[in-house]
């Protein structure tokens, strides 16, 4: 089991301040720097000595080796005190322990003084691990006592107010003011709210003095009329009360400096231990510190696309020269990864971040999902493992970068020093000379510098175990490791996605220009399927898919002809006559069937209506009817109906005449 040593123990060992030890662990944490040449695992863990309950500590086994035999030489409490703890008893052991060789001796006799004199002269460290210096009256006191009293006499006396307060907010605010202990602490607790939001808000410390200064001085005058009166530094407010509420600032950290937070919050730890080569790859993309120029004579800073295996740490890099303006894009993520793969084999599991530039990264896990059974890896819902933001500590590819950084490319010409607002220049106000060579060369340079990378031996947090990259991948490949391969050009098919698309004239659209292929040219459907290259900007070919997801051709842009250009004509008689055939091969693939006569067998098959029976016959009027009677006429049917009505009309006029006539003929006689 690892030990850890807080900043306070580390600072005894080291024999520095702990100001000093904890600049150093900060520095080994946060930049990776080595302390004396080695460097320290660092890490964050609850306990007390650091703001917000947090503290730094560092594990005991990176430190240099004779801090380590220190330590364990500490650990023996017949060898030296040291390692006793700073309370009553052990002091007044410690106390003992010191004074022992001249309690052998009588008091008052020669040797007893003699003995006395060798303790004053001896170089001693005090139970806090600091050096002390002990004189000769502190030894006869320290004698004197022990006679007196045994060890109770050499122990620390217990202060009497040991765990009471003594002051509420000062010694002078509380001797200045009327009140009672209740309003003095009903106050006392009102400022430190007010202070606790003060750090909340990550104020200043001296903003902080004014401000609680003018706080405590508001709430002392609204319950004491002669406050005003008071001096002013009646209201200054201790610096350990201020900073006794300094974990409020961890508000602010986390609401204003994500970053800092993330890389200051407790994290688990986690282990490579058991890793196989390829089983989990880091991708990441680093903006490297050199400058450089661009064919047109501007300053250019390249990129490094970068893949990190986790269990041996090697570490691959493309370097990119981006045109002005342009970010990293899928297709370059894409080409990289392919050339990591063809190289290094197909990993199982990609650790990535969120960036845009690796959306391509979904489109591959089903194809890494096919390498769990090779390492035996447990069943994932995805084989991506996306970072979360803020989280650049919990990548081990961040160090890895620093290392190079720092250890193998400041070496290069351009390396600007990690921090391009602060370059490293050759002459002070100018700016940092560019690398003067060209993109291969630069690469070339920088795979030099990886070559020794490998081949140098990591320890520390690295798991390595002091052995190179080198040597862990070539041990692994000793224990039967293999690598798993894939044909590149299968790869980038998976990156693509299905697209339909009208055919018209045996051509598609797609790109702003048209395309085709022989079988196309024949093709009868109406729509295709086209596989379509997600993250590749020039497609040369476009492959053709049916309904059934059979492959078809490959379609590439159609070749256009000059209005007078011959070979054109013949192109086009050679489609209209393949197309002719394709039609004719497809009448023949079925048979002919007259629709008119099989539309008339099935109508004559059909089952006739039921009629269903007349309940009765509405009508809306009179005039209605007679409407509807004579719009359901035939102008035969007209004609018959005018010729009856016209005879029935005379036959009525004919038979009127006559009675008038009867009746005239009797009115004279």
């Amino acid at each position: 089991m690892s030990t850890w040593l807080p900043a306070t123990d580390f600072a005894s060992l080291a024999q520095i301040s702990d100001r000093k030890a904890r600049a150093a662990l900060t520095r080994s944490l946060r930049k990776n720097k080595p302390w004396r040449g080695t460097r320290l695992t660092v890490r964050l863990a609850p306990g007390a000595g650091g703001p917000g309950g947090v503290r730094y500590e560092v594990e005991l086994s990176s430190l240099p080796l004779a801090l380590q035999e220190a330590w364990k030489a500490l650990q023996s409490p017949v060898e030296t005190a040291a390692s006793l703890r700073d309370d009553r008893n052990n002091v007044g052991h410690w106390r003992h322990h010191i004074i022992a060789p001249a309690l052998v001796h009588e008091k008052w006799s020669a040797a007893r003084g003699e003995a006395v004199r060798k303790i004053v002269a001896e170089r001693h460290t005090g139970p806090d691990g600091k050096p002390i210096t002990i004189t000769d009256r502190t030894i006869q006191r320290w004698l004197d006592a022990y006679e007196a009293k045994g060890i109770a006499g050499l122990m620390l006396r217990a202060r009497r107010d040991k765990g009471t307060q003594r002051v509420v907010i000062s010694a002078r605010w509380d001797g200045a003011v009327p009140f009672d202990e209740e309003i003095k602490e009903t106050i006392a607790e009102a400022l430190k709210t007010y202070i606790r939001g003060l750090h909340k808000e990550a104020t200043s410390a001296a903003l902080i003095d004014t401000l609680a200064a003018d706080k405590l001085r508001q709430l002392t005058a609204a319950r004491c009329d002669y406050a005003p009166a008071m001096s002013v530094l009646t209201f200054k407010v201790p610096r350990p009360l201020i900073d006794a509420e300094r974990q409020f600032r961890n508000v602010a950290i986390f609401k204003k400096d994500r970053k800092a937070y993330e890389d200051s919050r407790p994290r688990i730890f986690r282990t490579r231990e058991g890793l196989a080569p390829m089983q989990i790859i880091v991708g990441d993309v680093h903006h490297l510190d050199i400058c450089m120029m661009r064919p047109d004579g501007a300053v250019a800073w390249p990129k490094a696309i970068a893949w990190l295996d986790l269990a041996t740490n090697r570490i691959w890099l493309d370097v990119v020269l981006l045109e002005k303006g342009e970010g990293i894009r899928n297709a370059h993520v894409i080409a990289s990864f392919v050339h990591m793969v063809q190289s290094w084999g197909m990993p199982s599991v990609l650790y990535l971040d969120n960036g845009s530039e690796y959306s391509w990264a979904d489109f591959m896990d089903d194809a890494l999902k096919l390498m769990r059974d090779v390492y035996l890896t447990e069943d994932r819902d995805s084989q991506i493992v996306r970072a979360k933001p803020y989280n650049a500590s919990a990548k081990a590819i961040e160090g890895i970068f620093r290392v190079l950084e720092y250890t193998y490319f400041r070496s290069l010409q351009g390396w600007a020093g990690g921090d391009r607002t602060n370059k490293k220049t050759a002459k002070v106000g100018h700016p940092t000379e560019p690398f003067t060579g060209g993109l291969d060369e630069l690469r070339a340079q920088i795979g030099a510098c990886l070559t020794l990378y490998h081949s140098k031996g990591q320890g520390g947090a690295s798991g390595l175990g002091n052995r190179s990259p080198r040597q862990v991948y070539e041990a692994a490949v000793a224990a039967g490791w293999q690598k798993v391969t894939i044909d590149p050009r299968e790869l980038r098919t998976v990156f693509a996605t299905s697209e339909v698309r009208q055919v018209r004239q045996g051509a598609i659209q797609f790109g702003g220009q048209h395309w085709t292929c022989p079988e196309l040219s024949t093709f009868m459907a109406s729509k295709i399927t086209v596989r379509v290259p997600k993250f590749e900007d020039d497609p040369t070919i476009l492959p053709l898919l049916d309904d059934a997801g059979k492959l078809i051709g490959f379609a590439a842009p159609v070749t256009r002809y000059g209005i007078l250009d011959k070979a054109g004509a013949a192109e086009a008689d050679r489609i209209a006559s393949e197309h002719r055939r394709a039609v004719r091969d497809l009448d023949k693939s079925v048979p002919d069937i007259d629709v008119a006569a099989e539309i008339a067998r099935v109508a004559a098959a059909l089952p006739t209506p039921a009629e269903a029976a007349v309940l009765g016959t509405i009508s809306i009027s009179d005039q209605a009817r007679e409407i509807a009677v004579a719009l359901a006429e035939t102008s035969e049917d007209r004609a018959d109906r005018q010729r009856a009505e016209a005879q029935k009309k005379r036959r009525i006029q004919s038979a009127r005449m006559e009675k008038l006539a009867l009746a005239l003929q009797g009115n004279k006689q």
